[in-house]
């Protein structure tokens, strides 16, 4: 339950996409109720022979638990009659998020969230387009290694020079996307320029 200005209000906690904060972690056995399942070293598998010795047609399951803090904690979400349900923006996108502390704490939290993930985002981004640039030299690089001596350091001096070719890629993408708003000033100043130079530009006589 959440209290809230006075009223309880209940919440699906399934529902919920908690922060960094509120970690989970494997289940203990007295935590989970097996359902017919037999419990054996973290897992829930599906009979008392496959937890003596695995074998084709075993099935295990894997639990993880979110331990409810002692702390206060704050869900953002959109109140609907007595439940917290997703709060859907202008744009379609649905949320329900909690963490540990007041609003401005769990602000605070899905922002660095967030921003882990996004550079985790440009660094897998970098590590594709490094790894298709060096799939597109690999004929060169077999080449190379036909040459004695030669073909073991050509081949890494090419991959070194993709890595840093493919970083400043990486590197000018983030830039036009968090400074996107310079570039358009620019483009639009430079657009205005032209037009102001065309309009006035002094008439050559015939």
């Amino acid at each position: 339950m959440i209290f809230s200005e006075g009223k309880n209000y209940s919440v699906n906690l399934e529902e919920v996409d908690f922060t960094s904060q509120v970690s989970s972690r494997d289940a203990n056995e007295n935590e989970i109720l097996s359902n017919g399942f037999v419990y054996g070293e973290g897992y829930l598998y599906s009979s008392k022979a496959c937890v003596e010795s695995e074998k084709e047609g075993c099935e295990r399951v894997q639990v993880s638990v979110t331990p409810i803090p002692e702390k206060d904690m704050t869900f953002i979400g959109d109140i609907k009659g007595n439940r917290v349900a997703h709060f859907t923006s202008a744009e379609g996108n649905k949320f329900l998020n909690a963490s540990v502390g007041d609003f401005a704490e769990t602000i605070a939290d899905i922002k660095s969230d967030d921003n882990t993930m996004k550079w985790v985002g440009r660094f897998i981004g970098f590590i594709a387009m490094f790894s298709s640039f060096t799939l597109m030299a690999g004929p060169l690089t077999s080449l190379l290694s036909f040459i004695p001596f030669v073909g073991d350091l050509g081949g890494g001096l090419i991959k070194v020079v993709l890595g840093i070719v493919a970083f400043i890629i990486t590197a000018i993408t983030i830039l036009l996307i968090k400074f996107w708003y310079i570039w358009l000033v620019l483009l639009l100043g430079g657009i205005g320029y032209a037009i102001y130079k065309r309009k006035y530009a002094p008439q050559k006589a015939i």
